[in-house]
């Protein structure tokens, strides 16, 4: 939950009890870490082996540390200790992070919130408020650059509270979340909540029920592994 360097110990051991804790439904976690930290493989290692451990999230500084080989090594050690990599950007940058994704083919790579799409690329201009955030087929073919490699999954969440200007409906939201599901598949896909923030717009009820009605038409199989599947069997829960 973002908090300061000095509590991420802290934090990733109250994580760990709140997993054994069988009086809640939390089971797993996925800690913050500095992934350009020389000390990196000695902190992770801690939790090598740990079934509460999952991996890291991570948010890149810029294009150019994604090429620093000591990111690169440290990244490389998440897949040897069979955790992954979550990670949340721009739409700018996904094509810069596919060569990551690329060059680490031993570790798993998950994009959070759709891929950042902003759902007005796709909306008639006249109808919206302010410009989107990309161009819609730029966006699309970063993120098709991105799902080239085996290793990624796909987070469906984030973009009911993306950005503003327009009604958040099944109707306005369905393209970039239907883009997302057809470049990745049906099993490298999976909800997420993205709780609280979502509240910034809608209650988590009203996000799931756009989501529902979103995939209502895909089989129920494809609907089980977005809502359920995909999940368990990435952080192998």
């Amino acid at each position: 939950v973002a908090v300061p360097v000095e509590k991420r110990y802290e934090e990733a051991l109250y994580a760990i009890e709140m997993c054994k804790d069988k009086s809640n439904p939390t089971v797993g976690a996925v800690i913050s870490a500095d992934l350009l930290s020389p000390d990196f493989e000695n902190y992770i290692t801690q939790f090598k082996g740990s079934e509460y451990i999952k991996g890291i999230r991570y948010g890149f500084r810029s294009t150019a540390s994604m090429k620093d080989p000591q990111l690169i090594r440290n990244v490389e050690v998440l897949g040897r200790l069979n955790m992954s990599l979550d990670f949340t950007i721009s739409p700018a940058w996904l094509t810069s992070v596919a060569e990551l994704i690329k060059t680490c083919p031993g570790t798993r790579f998950l994009v959070n919130h759709c891929g950042n799409v902003d759902p007005r690329a796709f909306l008639d201009p006249t109808t919206i408020k302010g410009k989107p955030n990309h161009d819609a087929n730029d966006w699309i073919a970063a993120m098709k650059k991105v799902a080239e490699n085996k290793n990624v999954v796909c987070k469906i969440s984030g973009i009911i509270s993306v950005s503003s200007g327009y009604p958040k409906s099944a109707e306005t939201l369905a393209p970039g979340i239907n883009h997302c599901l057809d470049i990745f598949g049906p099993k490298r896909v999976m909800f997420a909540s993205d709780w609280p923030w979502c509240l910034k717009s809608n209650s988590l009820e009203e996000w799931v029920i756009i989501l529902k009605e979103i995939v209502k038409n895909r089989p129920y199989k494809e609907q089980k592994k977005l809502f359920h599947d995909n999940a368990i069997k990435f952080y192998n829960i």
